[in-house]
């Protein structure tokens, strides 16, 4: 059976042992508290960036689709214009130059 004596000394060469890990404990807390704070900051990051991203590429369409019409619109001038041109050619006796 222990003493007293003997369970004061355990007790003693115990209680740094245990103090020890208890600050690493509170210090490890302290860190994923940290990091938790962190990963929050990160979430709404990422949530503003996909925010805009999301609007670039509805901006990106409407660009496309601008683009789009404008060069059908030339297009289609280019063509009638060179229809003109040709019946004015025609009507000339001038023959073209390619």
């Amino acid at each position: 059976m222990l003493t007293d004596d003997d369970v004061d000394k355990i007790q003693k060469t115990l209680d740094p042992r245990f103090s020890s890990i208890e600050g690493g404990m509170r210090e490890i807390k302290g860190d994923i508290k940290g990091l938790r704070e962190d990963v929050s900051i990160i979430r709404k990051d990422t949530c503003a960036i996909k925010l805009d991203v999301s609007n670039l590429k509805e901006d990106v369409g409407k660009i496309r689709k601008d683009t789009d019409a404008m060069l059908n619109f030339f297009d289609r001038e280019y063509l009638n214009l060179r229809a003109r041109v040709e019946r004015i050619e025609e009507k000339l006796g001038i023959t073209h130059l390619e």
